[in-house]
């Protein structure tokens, strides 16, 4: 049986239109410099996502909890959303990991944060869906 070509387009058209409504999506949960400012837009575009990098993961829960593991050693704490920031603290490891609020920075699949309110150091991650 062949299938008629405007099938084809249709699933192509289809395809296409999702993606850019993810996009536009994408976009609209952040400045235009990608900076996530409000909370609605952090957890719309990061609670619960996997973010990742050379070192290891971490988890920021629905609940406020955040968990992962880094360099072999277990994360585990808490955060907020402080104004446009996400404070967090707790420990890795037997190491306690000071309060600090951070800058989010959001561009596609990957995140730069900047700790001390965006003067302090700048780490880069990739985000992943849980799984």
């Amino acid at each position: 049986m062949k299938i008629p070509t405007h099938s084809y387009l249709a699933a192509g058209l289809a395809f296409f239109a999702l993606a850019v409504c993810h996009s536009v999506q994408q976009a609209k949960a952040a400045d235009s410099d990608g900076r996530i400012t409000t909370e609605q837009q952090f957890r719309d575009v990061l609670v619960g996502k996997r973010t990742s990098n050379q070192h290891g993961y971490s988890v920021l829960h629905e609940d406020g909890s955040m968990s992962g593991d880094f360099r072999g050693k277990e994360l585990s704490g808490t955060w907020t959303w402080e104004e446009e920031y996400l404070c967090r603290g707790g420990k890795l490891g037997k190491k306690k990991l000071p309060w600090d609020c951070l800058v989010v920075i959001v561009s596609g699949d990957r995140m730069t944060v900047i700790g001390k309110k965006g003067e302090g150091k700048k780490r880069k991650y990739k985000i992943q869906e849980p799984g």
